[in-house]
């Protein structure tokens, strides 16, 4: 068990260490100029302060917020599941009680993560991994006052709060927060253990804010035996700073954490990405629309050519006078002076800095313009390109969050006892997961568009050679056109039910045929037993 002072040593070296600081200066400018909640990255600022001081274009925010709300509306949706549990390969998927255990376990799922803060704290969340491309989000069981299941609790936390270090794989493993309580909220969270000082302040009602550390890390690290639930995978203590001592400590079954990385430079553990390309552009075209300002200004309010006898001071603001020795005025230039400023030149520059930093954040691919006049066919190709260009960022976001995460929520849930009992054929099987949200469902619809081509070229060779309609197995085309479009399992019968369906028809279809061919000879009997002759009786020899 690492001391608190052996804590508190390993985030000081973590903070300071030279990659970090060099990234300090990159995160500052990033968040001045794009992501303005978050620039307190190498001070503090007051609550409530101005934090748009060097702003003088919004382009490159607005740019990243569209940019951070796409990813989250594409990968997620509140109305829609947007992740399903299946089996790792194809044994049971189409068993009916497996299908429905996988169908119940990620509706509830889904409903546990719409009744959650989950959209609130992601927002923070991918906003940060756009402009800063480091985010990091903590996810836990909401406070437990019940047996069972209590619900979701998500917190993003700005990159200045954390410190983190990976293992041999690029995983980051290892995460230490420093967080700050009142001496209430402090005594609220750990009780007696909330450090001598801490309980103090308490007591006297102080709000003096202190300062904590959390460390989670892999239990296999600490050198000495388990402690706790021998299903723990991460310890998880809780360090008063100022007491220097231990205030809680416990443990993880999965990484409590997830780190994202928007891209990584070779060698380094901090993200790069749009904003960096950016920064260049950002930075020139504020400093541009900073230089129009003063010259829009002058020649809104000039200055203007007075006699130096008046006994006017020189000011360089819009609208001061400047004395000249009045036989010279005339000469040089009589009334107002004004900028001299080019500005279809500036309007230019200005314009094609706008569209850089648009590029940079992928704005012109996430706004796809429809024109009036736009048909189908272009609408098509419009949206197909930005899947090509977006998705493999899209795809990469959506393994490296979106996995851990619902991991984490599925193991939550699974030990709160908040699904049904699961099936006997799942003892011992593997779970994958499946992400059936906005992006995947669009992406997969090209492929349902490839199988209705096929279909109806099938369609007109059929009208001169039937024979090829023996080619389609329509059964299987069937079951993936509706998983493709997002059908739920439970709208598909399995194969057993489907035979049995199709037994019961086929026998319904002979009883018809029997059941008719009797009806047509009852009906013949009829019609000869009421033949009759015509005169009756015998006929003579």
């Amino acid at each position: 068990m690492p001391s608190a002072k052996q804590v508190m040593a390993r985030f000081d070296r973590l903070d300071n260490e030279t990659e970090r600081n060099n990234f300090k200066t990159i995160w500052q400018d990033a968040t001045d100029y794009v992501h303005i909640r978050r620039n307190e990255i190498i001070s503090r600022k007051q609550k409530g302060s101005q934090r748009t001081e060097k702003v003088y274009d919004s382009t490159a925010i607005r740019s990243n917020d569209l940019l951070a709300s796409s990813l989250q509306g594409s990968l997620t949706s509140n109305s829609a599941l947007w992740a399903k549990i299946k089996i790792a390969g194809d044994d049971f998927n189409s068993d009916d009680a497996v299908r429905g255990w996988l169908d119940g376990t990620s509706t509830a799922m889904f409903r546990a993560f719409n009744d959650s803060n989950y959209t609130l704290e992601m927002a923070e969340f991918f906003l940060d991994l756009t402009s800063v491309h480091t985010a990091c989000v903590l996810i836990e069981e909401d406070t437990i006052e019940k047996r069972g299941f209590n619900g979701l609790n998500f917190r993003a936390y700005p990159i200045m709060d954390y410190v983190f270090e990976e293992n041999h794989k690029g995983i980051v493993d290892t995460v230490i927060r420093k967080c700050t309580f009142t001496g209430r909220q402090a005594k609220q969270k750990f009780g007696d253990k909330a450090g001598k000082k801490v309980l103090q302040a308490a007591k006297k009602g102080d709000e003096q804010s202190f300062n904590y550390l959390h460390l989670v890390m892999p239990i296999k690290e600490y050198g000495g035996g388990r402690f706790g639930n021998p299903g723990w995978k991460f310890t998880d203590v809780y360090i008063s700073c100022e007491d220097e001592v231990i205030t809680r400590k416990g443990g993880y079954f999965e990484f409590p954490y997830v780190v994202a990385r928007w891209a990584k430079a070779s060698g380094e553990k901090y993200g790069r990405g749009p904003t960096n390309n950016a920064l260049p552009d950002i930075k020139t075209l504020n400093a541009a629309i900073s230089y129009m300002l003063q010259a829009w200004a002058k020649d809104i309010n000039p200055s203007r050519l007075v006699p130096d006898s008046l006994g006017f001071t020189i000011k360089d603001v819009p609208g001061t006078n400047i004395p000249v020795p009045e036989r010279f005025i005339e000469a040089i230039q009589k009334g107002a002076l004004t900028s001299q400023a080019r500005w279809e030149v500036s309007q230019h520059m200005v314009s094609d800095l706008r569209q850089a930093i648009k590029e940079a954040y992928f704005t012109d691919q996430l706004q796809i313009q429809k024109k009036a006049q736009m048909t189908a066919t272009e609408s098509a190709i419009t949206f197909d390109l930005m899947q090509r260009l977006l998705g493999p960022v899209f795809g990469k976001i959506e393994k490296s969050v979106f996995t851990p995460m619902v991991e984490r929520v599925f193991g939550i849930m699974l030990r709160a006892e908040a699904f049904d009992e699961a099936p006997p054929q799942l003892e011992g099987q593997g779970l994958e997961i499946e992400y059936v949200g906005p992006l995947a469902r669009s992406q997969r619809m090209g492929e349902v568009a490839a199988i209705r081509k096929w279909l109806e070229a099938l369609g007109l060779i059929g009208q001169f050679q039937p024979s090829v309609f023996d080619v389609p197995d329509f059964d299987e085309i069937a079951v993936d056109m509706g998983r493709l479009v997002g059908v739920k399992e439970k709208y598909i019968n399995s194969e057993d039910t489907i035979i049995q369906v199709r037994d019961a028809r086929q026998a319904q279809i002979q009883q018809d045929k029997q059941q008719e061919r009797l009806m047509e000879s009852a009906d013949a009997m009829g019609k000869l037993s009421a033949y009759q002759p015509e005169g009756g009786g015998e006929t003579e020899a």
